[in-house]
């Protein structure tokens, strides 16, 4: 660094070159600077050597543009330059005057000549001139003081031109415009262009930078705060917590709605990224609670803890944790005599709460009394709930009614005084008890009698209107089953050992043969947490609940199912149905050996593949629930699951998807033992995907992600690292291994044996035991000798050097030993695929059989659209084992389920096939135009080969085929000569054409 240059005698470039060393050189720099210029001013020829002054200094700042790095000089050439323009428009005597000439005129000339030069070269190609030119606007904007003036000519080329730099393809030009543009904006205009582009920044650019820079900058106004807010669910953590220190700066809590204040919190505290939740608990300590004097009660009453009790219980710990309890003794203070409000209640429960977590004895005998003082307020607040609740649900009118005589005031009082009491029942468990007056003071108001207070209410609720179909009786008896279902939540006994027995006949089981579908599903929960208090119970009314899933509407059929997989859950499959023989399965294949299937279990499954979403939905997560917690050990059914999460049918089933994508790695990482299930359910998966139908949805799975799935599941992996605890002994890639490599031997030239190669190669050979590799390597070699497929052969020559085996020490028992395993293996793969091709054909034929007749019958779709509702208890994937569950639970149930089916066949209209006129493909499926009889053409429809009678297809194919073999043979004849079947060559490609232009 070369000797500093005194101020007086330094050129404008020794300014330059000494602002760049050091930031302590500006001051003196600037001053240098300044006095050249007002040399300048009063000169003779001061216009002359005032553009001479421009024209010099821009040529030195224009250097420093084209460095898009940023270089500490660079910035510290940009922090000099904006210093001594905004000193030129505030350089004034202690008078207030301006010290350059020609004040008079224009004041702020150089700032705006400046302003200028840098709005031109704004929109230079140069990347590094952009960012450059709109950081030192940037930078000088917010430099300036309140009575700095911009021309109005100048504001509005500055504008224009940063509205086109905000949508920069460069990131950073955009955050520095959005910088500029902060001074520019104006909040009380409703349409601000500024704003609109702010508002459009922060919800859609692709950089979190700009969209961070966006929040920062924009104002905040009722008609940008809902944006602003929305950020708190952004993808980077670091605009989420931008958006907690905007709102502690800029934003008052009380201009924000109870939803957005709720939202906000819940989102913030439950952030995945510990510097959000940070910034969250900062929000609420340093921003709100100080905002609001201090007074939690206050916060916790605009944040309405009574609607949201599990946010405002998050808010508190964070308030509790963020501000220390040294320095806040009015917490100590808080008395509960002093809690008259639900939000003091719940204030005094979070401190009591809190104390005793931290063991502060001390703090705590402050706030709390003693317990035969805390009893009296118990019973006063329990006294005071019950009248309330009786004169609600009382009809004289003589009674005395001290409240609004407003029924949702009522209810809002009600639900207040409900709230307050379950806060004084929760700081009652903190008491001391030690003292004997204490105890039976407590007990004497908290007793299992409160059960009887809510039969009596349960009881006096009376029916309006004559009718006892009217609406009003159907509204009284919900909230009857209402109030039980909360009571029977809170019930910690079985509700057969209390007052609430007879309610259960006459109540629950009455309200489940309502007509109305809303009391019906009413009935069916309480019913439900009956059956999940007591086993005896829940076997009694078992049969009920699977009358109700068999032949009720969805919404019931969906409380049902769930209902019954909570007792599956509860008890276990097999304790809930001792009545029906848990059974082994007869032997189909190696799939099926060792496994338990009951009457229940199959009658359940066949929910996987219900059309209805939310029934789909509710069995995959009952059955994920007992898979997980060991209830069952099915191959099948995680295989069932996994063809589930693959099955296109399912893409936009969230909750399945969802469900599952949890489901599967948990699952697989908890056990040894679960892997062993993924294990055995491999193959059997591959093959169902491998051989499916042409029609079937799943031929368009792609076979590879559902085995790279599966080798996953399979792998040795740290538990740690995903959040789990550890894990011994995992992985099962070995016996998968020999596996795979035999069904590829089984059928080379299957579709999928190329998925299985690439399979093979990804398994981690090299760290196998030496059998194992052993195995493989002479696997390989047998592969390789019926493969031909150079990608196929290149995935198993990998494998085969990963096995780093020589074949030429490899025991001639051990090659005999492998291909009695191979042909074992293919006798096994043989059987398995002809149980899953009857499955098929069963699938195929319950489609068909109930919408067909003996003579070509067929149901006629509506609107061109073939739709076949199959009845209730028939599905298409069942197994012969379901079906025979089905009659076994069928027999069990009433005729209701039936005589509904019956009254469906009924009720269906039958059409007869006249004729086949038409024949188009659609990806991979083949449709036919269907000519009804007794119908014009105009009502032909379009049906997919399976929904036709196997007899016709099969005309219609020998037809094409012989017309096509005799215009073989008659190439050389002249055309028209011969006569030509319906569907001969030219009239199937004149049919095509026609439905193109259909």
């Amino acid at each position: 660094m070369g000797p500093r240059v005194r101020s007086q005698q330094m050129t404008l470039q020794d300014a330059f070159q000494q602002a760049q060393k050091n930031i302590i050189h500006h001051e003196a720099c600037i001053e240098a600077s300044l006095n050249m210029y007002h040399e300048l001013a009063c000169s003779s020829e001061e216009l002359v050597k005032q553009n001479d002054f421009h024209k010099d200094f821009f040529d030195l700042f224009n250097r420093c543009l084209l460095v898009f790095k940023r270089e500490p000089a660079v910035e510290r050439v940009i922090e000099f330059v904006v210093k001594f323009v905004a000193t030129t428009a505030h350089d004034t005597d202690g008078n207030g005057n301006h010290l350059i000439a020609n004040v008079e005129e224009d004041p702020f000339h150089f700032m705006n000549v400046f302003i200028n030069h840098l709005i031109e070269i704004s929109g230079a190609k140069d990347k590094a001139v952009r960012f450059r030119a709109c950081q030192t606007l940037s930078k000088l904007l917010h430099a300036l003081d309140e009575d700095a003036e911009i021309d109005d000519d100048v504001w509005d080329k500055l504008q224009d031109a940063m509205l086109i730099r905000i949508t920069d393809k460069i990131p950073v030009v955009r955050v520095q415009a959005i910088n500029a543009l902060s001074r520019l904006q104006d909040p009380t205009d409703a349409d601000c262009p500024v704003i609109r582009e702010y508002r459009q920044r922060l919800v859609s650019d692709s950089s979190p930078d700009v969209r961070k820079t966006a929040l920062i900058q924009i104002a905040l106004t009722k008609a940008t705060i809902n944006d602003v807010i929305s950020r708190a669910r952004d993808v980077k953590e670091v605009v989420r917590k931008a958006l907690y220190t905007v709102l502690m700066d800029k934003l008052d809590v009380r201009a924000l709605t109870i939803q957005q204040r709720l939202d906000l919190l819940q989102n913030g505290l439950n952030d995945r990224c510990p510097d959000v939740r940070q910034a969250c608990a900062k929000l609420i300590a340093h921003g709100w609670y100080e905002q609001l004097g201090k007074n939690a009660a206050t916060l916790f009453n605009l944040l309405d803890a009574e609607t949201d009790e599990d946010t405002c219980l998050l808010v508190a710990k964070a308030l509790l944790q963020e501000v220390s309890t040294m320095t806040e003794q009015s917490w100590k203070k808080f008395h509960f005599s002093a809690a008259k409000s639900p939000s003091e209640y719940f204030w005094w429960r979070c401190l009591c709460q809190h104390f005793h977590q931290m063991s502060d004895h001390d703090a705590l005998e402050e706030i709390l009394p003693v317990a035969s003082h805390l009893a009296e307020q118990v019973g006063s607040v329990a006294k005071q709930l019950i009248q309330m609740i009786q004169r609600a649900t009382s009809d004289d009118s003589s009674v005395e009614n001290d409240y609004d005589s407003n029924q949702e005031d009522i209810d809002v009082q009600q639900h207040s005084q409900v709230f307050s009491f379950c806060q004084l029942l929760k700081v009652a468990t903190l008491a001391d008890y030690s003292d004997e007056a204490g105890r039976r003071a407590m007990s004497a108001r908290i007793r299992p009698e409160w059960l009887d207070v809510i039969n009596e209410i349960i009881q006096n609720m009376k029916t309006h209107g004559e009718n006892p179909e009217h609406d009003a009786n159907e509204s009284c008896i919900q909230t009857k089953l209402y109030i039980l279902q909360l009571a029977l939540k809170r019930c910690d006994v079985a509700p057969q050992t209390t007052c609430l027995t007879p309610l259960i006949d006459s109540l629950i089981l009455p309200s489940i043969q309502s007509p109305n579908a809303d009391t019906r599903n009413d009935a069916i929960e309480c019913l439900g947490l009956c059956c999940v208090a007591n086993q005896t119970f829940a076997q009694a009314h078992l049969l009920l609940l699977l009358q109700v899933l068999q032949v009720d509407q969805d919404a019931l059929q969906q409380t049902a199912l769930r209902i019954i997989f909570d007792l599956a859950l509860a008890f276990g499959v097999a304790e809930l149905v001792p009545a029906i023989t848990v059974e082994q399965s007869e032997e189909r294949s190696s799939f099926s050996q060792n496994r338990i299937d009951t009457t229940i279990i199959s009658l359940l499954r066949r929910y996987l593949d219900s059309d209805n979403d939310h029934l789909r939905a509710t069995a995959v997560e009952g059955f994920a629930k007992l898979l997980m917690h060991n209830h069952i050990s099915s191959a099948q059914i995680f295989s069932h699951l996994v063809i589930l999460y693959f099955n296109p049918m399912t893409a936009e089933d969230v909750s399945t998807r969802q469900c599952l994508s949890i489901f599967f790695p948990m699952f697989a990482f908890s056990s040894r033992d679960h892997q062993d299930i993924i294990e055995e359910a491999f193959l059997p998966t591959v093959r169902t995907i491998a051989v499916a139908p042409q029609t079937s949805p799943l031929r368009s799975v792609k076979l590879q992600d559902v085995t790279d799935l599966l080798v996953y599941l399979t792998s040795r992996v740290d538990t740690q690292e995903l959040g789990m605890p550890p894990v011994p002994s995992l992985g099962v890639h070995e016996n998968i291994a020999v596996a795979v490599a035999n069904e590829i031997l089984s059928d080379p030239l299957n579709l999928g044996t190329k998925s299985l190669c690439k399979t093979l190669s990804s398994l981690q050979v090299a760290s196998m035991d030496k059998p194992t590799r052993e195995a493989l390597f002479v696997l390989g070699e047998s592969i390789l000798e019926k493969i031909q497929d150079r990608y196929s052969r290149s995935y198993i020559e990998k494998m085969i050097a990963e096995a780093q085996v020589d074949g030429s020490v490899i025991a001639k028992d051990t090659r005999i030993v492998l291909a009695e395993q191979q042909t074992a293996h293919e006798a096994v793969r043989k059987e398995e695929l002809q149980f899953i091709q009857s499955e098929q054909n069963k699938e195929m034929n319950m489609k068909k059989e109930p919408r067909r007749k003996q003579r070509r019958k067929k149901t006629k779709p509506t609107n061109n659209h073939y739709q076949k509702r199959l009845p209730r208890d028939v599905s298409p994937s069942d197994s012969a084992a379901d079906s025979s569950a089905d009659e076994n639970i069928d027999d069990l149930l009433s005729n209701n389920s039936s005589e509904s089916d019956a009254s469906e066949d009924n009720n269906d209209q039958e059409y007869e096939i006249e004729d086949i006129v038409g024949v188009r493909v659609r990806g991979n499926q083949r449709m036919f135009r269907v000519r009804w009889k007794g119908h014009p053409p105009s009502e032909d429809t379009w049906e997919p080969e399976e929904h036709l009678p196997v007899e016709v297809v099969k005309e219609l194919i020998e037809d094409n085929t012989a017309q096509t073999s005799g215009s073989k043979k008659r190439r050389g004849k002249a055309k028209g000569s011969s006569k030509k079947n319906s569907f001969g060559d030219n009239e199937i490609d004149m049919l095509l054409a026609s439905d193109s232009e259909d």
